[in-house]
């Protein structure tokens, strides 16, 4: 069977995060929520250069590379462990040409079908100290090189929640 071609997207992203205090002074003592917020600039077929480059990296299909624009699905999860967690995390699942494939995935991981039907695919929000918070498809027009997510033109064009 013929090896499965893959390309390279790039997410920009805005993040920040507050939290983690410790809720006492004892040393094993437990700690608030770590809560992340992030807002996805652009998508782009190439890195960009400098120390912060343009984020993220995702693997995808030729098709998916080569379109002018792209539906990604992100699932945002809560991980942790015993003295804390942190809400807010963020992975791209999968990316689709069409809102149609998109929103039929966003759909199966929110009902769980996905997990049965996909037992080896990677699903950070499964897990002991983990959780599935929710899942947003985002359209992209996707940018040749990375994008200043202060000029005009910019994605996220479309969001669903």
């Amino acid at each position: 069977m013929p090896r499965k071609e893959y390309f390279e997207l790039y997410i920009k992203t805005t993040e920040s995060s507050y939290g983690g205090e410790p809720e006492s002074d004892d040393q094993w003592c437990h700690h608030s929520d770590v809560v992340r917020t992030v807002s996805f600039d652009s998508v782009s077929r190439n890195r960009g250069s400098g120390f912060w480059g343009c984020g993220e990296s995702f693997e995808v299909s030729k098709e998916v590379f080569n379109s002018d624009r792209v539906y990604l699905v992100i699932v945002r999860y809560s991980d942790g462990g015993t003295f804390g967690r942190t809400v807010g995390n963020w992975h791209v699942q999968d990316a689709f040409v069409d809102e149609e494939s998109a929103l039929k995935l966003a759909s199966s991981i929110l009902d769980r079908t996905y997990e049965k039907e996909n037992p080896q695919a990677y699903k950070p929000w499964i897990g002991y100290f983990s959780g599935l918070e929710d899942v947003e498809v985002h359209c992209f027009t996707v940018r040749d090189n990375p994008g200043n997510p202060s000029s005009s033109n910019h994605g996220p064009s479309v969001i669903y929640h």
